[in-house]
């Protein structure tokens, strides 16, 4: 059983892949029903199953049936049949159920226990917009269902709110769409404080690189000082032990001198 997008109830057979407006017979469940038996509490049969069948009860010849299509009544603009009879249109939405019913299967299925309880709106009403939905059992939270747009939430609809309500609400969005956008703000303003946080560690990490350079080559020029007082020393210390090695050497080191010049 389903509906099209007019509301109109169809029936489609998924291993024949066949589709018929009338429902298959109760019985066989193959042929497309053709009788409606109204002492069966409505049962659909085709011709075949509703003879064999009350053939072989009692009072089965006495039954009252009509002919399946024949009271289905042309639906208007908007309009859906009921759920349960398929033949007139649904006048009665169930809050609970949400299901659209005629008058007459509106008060059978509604009549005893806790279905009796259920509130119901004029189909007109419902198929306008939100309808609150209250939970079957205990636990299960309330809801909110627009028949136009098939939608569902668990916030209740504006259109259902009361003025201070509304006031409320609208000004509780106001704050949360501007709680929102501080949010971005302060995202943006830590991605911005991250980068100046990269950019500090850079230059100190330069300028510590430049201070070690610096701190190098100062250390390279104090070897190399040592290394040439040292040699000074040495030259001293060559002199005054050997004066005529350390006068030969010199004599070499002026001719050298000499002629690189």
């Amino acid at each position: 059983k389903n509906t099209d997008s007019k509301g109109n109830v169809y029936y489609f057979n998924q291993l024949t892949m066949e589709t018929k407006w009338m429902p298959p017979c109760a019985i066989c469940n193959k042929e497309m029903g053709k009788r409606i038996c109204s002492t069966c509490d409505f049962v659909v049969y085709c011709v075949s199953c509703y003879e064999n069948y009350h053939d072989s009860i009692e009072d089965g010849k006495d039954h009252v049936w009509k002919a399946a299509d024949i009271d289905k009544e042309p639906l208007k603009n908007g309009e859906r049949y009921c759920v349960r009879c398929s033949v007139s249109a649904a006048k009665k939405c169930c809050k609970v159920c949400r299901d659209p019913y005629c008058e007459k299967c509106f008060r059978e299925i509604h009549s005893v226990g806790r279905l009796a309880k259920h509130q119901w709106v004029t189909w007109e009403e419902f198929k306008k917009g939100w309808q609150e939905v209250k939970g079957r059992v205990d636990g299960e939270k309330d809801y909110y269902f627009n028949a136009t747009t098939m939608e569902s939430t668990f916030d209740k609809p504006e259109e259902l709110m009361l003025e201070e309500e509304l006031a409320e609400h609208r000004l509780h969005v106001k704050y949360r769409k501007e709680n929102e956008k501080n949010l971005k703000r302060i995202d943006k303003l830590a991605e911005k404080v991250a980068q100046f946080q990269y950019e500090k560690d850079q230059m100190w990490f330069e300028a510590n690189m430049k201070k070690t350079a610096e701190k190098e080559e100062l250390e390279l020029l104090r070897q190399q000082l040592e290394a040439a007082e040292a040699k000074k020393k040495d030259r001293w210390k060559k002199m005054i032990l050997h004066p005529i090695a350390f006068y030969k050497e010199w004599r070499i080191e002026q001719k050298r001198a000499q002629q690189l010049s």
